[in-house]
């Protein structure tokens, strides 16, 4: 969670949230002068242009799967164990919200 964190405040500092078409002129030449948002444009220029970048990308990308999986199994490991029964229902409780 920490690391999904840490590399989404990093990412926010170079996205733009804007639907404004642009014109491409990256490094990215299979996008040359194509028209995209805003909002891709510095996608691609996160990728391709800030240094380690894409790196950052993909771990945050990958880091959500893994929490994602991690709930899943969490949840599966309460539900197989019997661990939302008596004497643990609060617990179970507060876990799910």
């Amino acid at each position: 969670f920490i690391i999904i964190i840490l590399t989404g405040v990093y990412l926010t500092l170079f996205f733009h949230p804007s639907m404004n078409e642009v014109e491409y002129h990256g490094p990215y030449a299979p996008m040359q002068g194509q028209l995209m948002s805003e909002a891709f444009s510095s996608t691609l220029k996160i990728s391709f242009e800030v240094r380690g970048g894409l790196l950052i990308r993909q771990i945050h990308h990958w880091a959500a799967l893994i929490f994602l999986a991690g709930m899943f199994v969490h949840m599966m490991r309460v539900f197989f164990t019997g661990a939302f029964r008596k004497p643990r229902e609060i617990n179970w409780l507060f876990g799910f919200l």
